[in-house]
């Protein structure tokens, strides 16, 4: 699959370059264990593909909203010291060698993420690949998260040039797709998480499903 600078590539971040869910899951539960609760990874990646997570923790765990805020507040705090340790962080397979690429040849793209951007460079830090990505957007620089498409027009405002004649979009749940899907004559490349979540969601849709970058490198 032919990838040049008149090709505008967005990204999404978690699942879609860096696989972070179970590092997620991990953090979360080693907050949890203090409130005597847990959450199985396959309810944890459900929730995460649909935008769901805090009302799973309401509904299925119990938590108040206050403890929930509490326990988000305890997760961030931990992640610099379970980053060092942890042996649930990886790449998207291909995703260093695409993103090299990306630097070398001057492909215009930006990284489109709910993440916060402290956490980002906590990520940045422990894997320096990610420093050939030159333009992110950051849960601080738009109002609306995704489901919403706002993150994903300030891309489109900000890096689509006149000379830009194509977008690829790159995602990995159904929330991301759905903040993407209205972008006009954006070609839309699903990253397969490992249990196929919205699977059949997606093969109802006009998406290519791809589980690595290997055709685009």
């Amino acid at each position: 699959m032919k990838i040049d600078n008149q090709t505008l590539l967005l990204l999404d971040f978690d699942g879609t370059i860096l696989k972070t869910d179970r590092f997620n899951c991990e953090c979360y539960n080693i907050v949890l264990k203090k409130y005597k609760k847990a959450i199985k990874y396959i309810d944890f990646l459900y929730c995460i593909n649909n935008g769901s997570f805090e009302f799973f923790l309401e509904e299925n765990l119990g938590l108040s909203f206050k403890e929930i805020n509490n326990i988000k507040n305890e997760k961030f705090e931990l992640m610099p010291k379970q980053i060092e340790i942890t042996k649930n962080l990886h790449f998207i397979k291909g995703i260093p060698k695409f993103l090299k690429n990306i630097k070398l040849n001057n492909i215009p793209h930006c990284v489109v993420t709910n993440t916060a951007g402290d956490i980002i460079d906590l990520y940045r830090k422990q894997f320096p690949e990610l420093n050939y990505i030159s333009n992110w957007i950051t849960r601080k620089d738009y109002n609306l998260p995704k489901p919403n498409s706002e993150c994903y027009k300030l891309a489109i405002q900000k890096y689509k040039t006149s000379n830009i004649n194509k977008i690829f979009g790159f995602e990995d749940s159904w929330v991301g797709y759905l903040s993407l899907k209205d972008i006009d004559n954006c070609y839309i490349y699903i990253i397969e998480n490992e249990c196929k979540i919205n699977e059949d969601k997606f093969l109802k849709e006009n998406v290519n499903i791809i589980q690595n970058y290997n055709i685009f490198i």
